[in-house]
């Protein structure tokens, strides 16, 4: 029988877990392991998953991530390991650290699994009959709405965060695939490798499609199981929190970077779009700033900062404008005039004014003429570089429905 692995990544959210290991325990097909990676800050929030699950089965394993390295006692009986991130690194990383510990331990298959879902009891059974059928080693399935489960969020066409109704469906090759439930094959992975650290959060499911298009590896969806999903339990939906929003525009345009597409400008108005359409929320229209920002400054993996650029204000004292401008304001980079003026001084140099643009934006995220400039200097410092030079029709698999 197929060994199958299953890993959920928790992050300060201990009852969906739960819930969803709850559901995975109960699934009708017995050779199966579930592997939790717990990337919360505070320890507490593991804790709560090993005490609660040590009351209901025996067979939990408590692991840091060093010691997971070299553990090689899955019991593929549902059996649990949870494994404590030493720092969150992201969804990507968190992934890796569970699909580590699965090859080691000779796993056929890996389910790539949000936490805050539940499944069917035929799930694993169903996906499992459908990728050896048809000989194809990537699955996925329908997902629903956790709270109104009339309705669908992604059939393998199209996703839709409010889900929708919807009756007629059929086996297919999916348009795009959804991290929150992707079914592989063990050895996809000696083909594609693991996730993309790069994303820390969205995309990178985007980014696995793409690498498995280009490998050649087939993928397919069925409608005949289907799991459950919140959508945003641990930070929020899409754009709608500081967090969300700023990993979700950075990895808009770090996308096509890795897709080599180079579509930037159409990505940027689309940004400019969202950016026009949160103006009641300023921290908002800050972390699509700082996405942007640190897009073009090349920044990936992990932001620690976003509280304090969230927080940041202008520093208004007076200007001694007899000192060299750069100089002064390596002292005092908050100091609204001062990049008003170094932002003129460069107005012939983007790649340097985009820096005093971002900070003038940053101060009053809602005033016209220093967002829209920070928009149009961004545009072109991006077409310049590599979209004009090296653009290609997009390759992008996202869905903004």
């Amino acid at each position: 029988m197929k060994k199958i692995s299953v890993i959920l990544i928790n992050y300060k959210n201990s009852e969906d877990t739960l819930n969803c290991v709850k559901s995975l325990l109960s699934q009708d097909y017995p050779y199966v392991s579930i592997i939790i990676v717990d990337n919360s800050e505070d320890k507490k929030y593991i804790e709560e998953i090993y005490q609660s699950l040590k009351q209901e089965v025996s067979n939990v394993t408590l692991l840091s991530e060093n010691e997971s390295q070299n553990f090689q006692n899955m019991k593929f009986q549902k059996d649990i390991i949870l494994i404590k991130a030493d720092e969150n690194r992201g969804f990507s990383a968190g992934n890796n650290i569970g699909m580590k510990i699965a090859l080691k331990n000779k796993t056929d298959y890996i389910w790539i699994l949000n936490n805050d879902t539940e499944v069917e009891k035929n799930t694993i059974k169903e996906m499992l009959n459908i990728s050896v059928k048809y000989n194809i080693p990537v699955v996925t399935c329908k997902i629903k709405d956790f709270y109104n489960r009339e309705k669908t969020q992604y059939n393998g066409n199209a996703s839709f965060y409010e889900g929708r109704y919807e009756n007629s469906d059929s086996i297919k090759i999916p348009k795009f695939l959804s991290g929150a439930n992707i079914f592989f094959k063990a050895n996809v992975f000696d083909q594609i490798g693991l996730f993309d650290e790069d994303f820390f959060l969205y995309y990178e499911d985007n980014f696995i499609q793409y690498k498995l298009i280009e490998n050649s590896v087939p993928f397919i969806y069925t409608p005949f199981t289907h799991i459950y999903h919140k959508g945003g339990s641990s930070i929020g939906r899409y754009y709608d929190t500081p967090l969300s929003a700023y990993y979700a525009t950075r990895n808009n345009l770090l996308i096509e970077k890795k897709l080599r597409s180079y579509q930037y400008a159409k990505n940027l108005n689309y940004l400019e779009l969202k950016y026009k359409n949160n103006m009641k929320n300023k921290k908002l229209l800050k972390t699509i700033l700082l996405g942007i920002y640190d897009f073009i400054k090349g920044k990936t993996g992990r932001q620690d900062k976003l509280d304090y650029y969230i927080n940041l204000k202008p520093d208004k004292s007076n200007i001694d404008l007899s000192q060299d401008l750069e100089a002064l304001y390596k002292q005092t980079p908050t100091n609204l005039k001062l990049n008003q003026l170094l932002a003129e001084k460069y107005k012939d140099k983007p790649e340097k004014r985009i820096d005093y643009l971002f900070m003038l934006s940053l101060f009053y995220p809602r005033k016209e003429e220093y967002y829209k400039e920070f928009f149009e200097t961004a545009k072109y410092l991006l077409t310049t570089k590599e979209e004009k030079n090296n653009g290609k029709q997009s390759l992008s698999m996202h869905n903004q429905n």
